[in-house]
């Protein structure tokens, strides 16, 4: 059976070189062709040694472990993120309404809390202003891998403080 499709798979090819080709050329190039196939079956191809094979499987391995972990961390940095903003805008939005201004419209006061504007930011939001820009630059620190030996420990730490500022700011501290 293989030698009969050998056969037609030749006879094939060289209706194909003669297309291609005059008949001369077309007899050459089949003669070429067929003793190149000769030549790659007396050579087999050599496998690597197990050896080589489990350290090319472990490497792999390694950088898909890598690679699975840092999207976790860069999901864990996208909801602190998220969480940091919901945050801030919910001691914003109460500070607002804790000072019930008539002068000033709330869009008005949350621009001038944020730049300072005109004298409208109180102790207690100058303070809780600075604890959020401390904890954004702590986590820009942990996502850019600049945290001091903290590794995962940062994120838990970074955490705790917007539970604590969290709090504070629910207590009315």
């Amino acid at each position: 059976m293989d030698t009969q499709n050998n056969k037609e798979t030749r006879e094939e090819l060289r209706k194909l070189l003669e297309k291609l080709y005059d008949q001369a050329a077309a007899r050459q190039a089949a003669e070429d062709i067929e003793a190149g196939e000769k030549l790659l079956r007396s050579n087999p191809v050599l496998e690597p040694a197990e050896a080589v094979k489990w350290r090319i499987k472990m490497t792999v391995g390694a950088a898909l472990r890598a690679k699975k972990l840092k999207r976790s961390k860069s999901r864990v940095y996208r909801a602190l993120a998220t969480a940091a903003v919901i945050v801030i805008t919910m001691a914003v939005s109460t500070k607002i309404l804790e000072n019930g201004s008539t002068t000033m419209s709330a869009g008005q006061r949350l621009v001038a809390v944020d730049t300072g504007a005109g004298g409208v930011m109180d102790a207690k939001a100058a303070v809780l202003s600075d604890e959020v820009t401390q904890a954004e630059n702590q986590l820009s620190a942990i996502r850019f891998g600049q945290a001091s030996d903290k590794g995962l420990n940062g994120a838990d730490e970074l955490e705790t403080e917007y539970i604590t500022i969290a709090s504070d700011f629910w207590k009315g501290e």
